[in-house]
């Protein structure tokens, strides 16, 4: 059995939610950030209070704060998440860290008409998140581009031009 956790790190909330072999995400598990001191405290009492138990093989975490590297600084906590020591602490197979905003901006590209909707009258003829907007030409060879502009700690904006190439 494979095993993918995915984590929201805000400043206020630590969510959690696991994947289990290519299935539906279970539910979003969440940890007020004022009851621990550390993400791996956070985890542990993610793991206490739903029982999961063995490996992960894969953690992705978007954590508010600038990323760099291997590292992000939680900006609203001042925890340092090293995606390494992760691997290490928690015994997962692999930790991929990525700034919050900018894992929205990724996803971006792969919403589809139901996942949006209109907010209003604008010029751009473009279809809106409530946190993005997707235009329909990024320029004259007409890949899509989409706009973010969120109320994050780490980067205050993103945009996200579909290259053929993933995030």
């Amino acid at each position: 059995m494979k095993r993918a956790l995915a984590v929201d790190l805000g400043g206020t909330h630590v969510r959690f939610r696991c994947t289990e072999d290519d299935a539906r995400p279970g539910p979003v598990h969440v940890v007020e950030a004022r009851e621990v001191t550390s993400f791996e405290a956070a985890f542990e009492l993610w793991r206490e209070r739903t029982g999961m138990r063995g490996r992960l093989d894969a953690v992705a975490i978007a954590a508010a704060g600038p990323v760099a590297g291997d590292r992000v600084r939680v900006t609203n906590l001042g925890w340092t998440l090293d995606a390494r020591e992760i691997e290490r602490s928690l015994g997962a197979g692999r930790c991929v860290l990525v700034n919050d905003v900018t894992a929205i901006a990724w996803a971006l590209p792969r919403l589809g008409e139901g996942d949006v909707r209109e907010l209003g009258a604008g010029d751009s003829g473009g279809r809106a998140t409530g946190i993005g907007e997707r235009f329909g030409t990024g320029g004259p060879d007409g890949r899509a581009a989409e706009d973010l502009d969120g109320p994050g700690t780490g980067e205050p904006g993103n945009r996200a031009v579909e290259d053929g190439r993933g995030p």
